[in-house]
């Protein structure tokens, strides 16, 4: 099971409950960063940037990972020619304006197949606008290759409704295994990673994690390997049973959790919910849509790693973001 998360589809990571809560309970928290905003750093804004000075957030520059990806541009391009009759369909939208600014560390050799598709054009160096649709599949798609990678291994996570839908597409797809795992995983993290109502700044973060960094890993591990215990119960009655078992025995670690925020000064804390976008059903042996493209792009011919069954994105206690962002 991975530690670490990456966040996608923006430069700049979200001010709010949800993010604090991701910065609280992973090892690392990454976001994908072109290699010139290293060099100036006043870009990603004064939020990530604090953030990133605390190493709280590790930027990662995509491009230093991408060209180590056997098939990053040819799954991409396959999976665009599948789509038959749609491709039309959205260079129509292409044409109507319709689109997404991409930074070109991001798209990589991808750039130039999206232009030929029409699906793409330059928009001032260094940024294209990309069809929407089209950019939102790619920035999953990116965050799903970059988190495979050996180095970063992690699970992507996003705060952005349409980034979550291409993976729930995906999980539809496979049928009622998968979509039950996830009805299972919501009966088992509902109300339970206590937080602060308001986002935190970095010094309250940092200070919090240096103090009980070690509790809340602990905790977060607990009900990863819960959900995979759980997953392997076949008989309905029994698993129900052993949900309100586990909830009942996590209940002192939630409160324990609690105290400490409170004695930390934050007063109200709130119980939240982390959805996830996607997993893999033990003895599974097929992704579908974006997700089989981002398997094949790694090279791996074989039965995909399990994920996480923490892979989170925000259903719930999260604003989400506009569409001013750096992508």
């Amino acid at each position: 099971m991975k530690s670490n998360v990456i966040y996608f589809p923006y430069i700049r990571v979200p001010k709010s409950v949800w993010f604090t809560r991701l910065l609280l309970y992973w090892d690392k928290v990454l976001s994908i960063s072109p290699i010139d905003f290293f060099n100036n750093p006043e870009a990603m804004g004064e939020h990530t940037r604090s953030l990133v000075e605390k190493r709280l957030v590790i930027p990662i520059p995509p491009g230093l990972y991408t060209a180590e990806i056997e098939n990053f541009d040819s799954s991409f391009e396959n999976y665009l020619n599948g789509l038959g009759d749609e491709l039309d369909l959205r260079r129509k939208h292409f044409e109507e304006g319709k689109t997404f600014r991409i930074h070109m560390e991001k798209l990589g050799p991808i750039e130039w197949i999206l232009v030929e598709l029409k699906l793409s054009k330059e928009s001032g160096f260094p940024w294209f606008e990309v069809e929407l649709e089209t950019g939102t599949e790619f920035m999953a798609y990116l965050a799903g290759c970059l988190g495979q990678h050996p180095e970063l291994e992690s699970d992507p996570v996003t705060d952005k409704k349409d980034n979550l839908e291409i993976f729930l597409r995906s999980e539809r797809s496979a049928g009622n295994n998968i979509q039950e795992l996830n009805k299972l995983r919501m009966q088992v993290l509902e109300r339970i990673f206590p937080a602060p109502n308001h986002p935190l700044n970095a010094d309250e973060i940092e200070t919090f994690k240096i103090k009980h960094g070690d509790k809340l890993r602990s905790f977060r591990r607990a009900v990863e390997r819960e959900i995979l215990i759980l997953a392997d119960l076949g008989e309905p009655a029994l698993r129900e049973r052993r949900i309100e078992l586990f909830q009942d025995e996590i209940q002192e670690q939630v409160d324990e959790i609690r105290a400490k925020l409170n004695e930390s000064g934050f007063a109200d804390v709130v119980l939240g919910k982390l959805c996830p976008i996607l997993g893999a059903l033990p003895g599974a042996h097929y992704v579908f849509g974006l997700s089989n493209a981002i398997f094949n792009a790694i090279g791996n011919e074989k039965e995909p790693p399990p994920v996480s069954p923490l892979a989170y994105a925000a259903y719930a206690d999260v604003e989400l973001l506009g569409n001013g962002q750096l992508v």
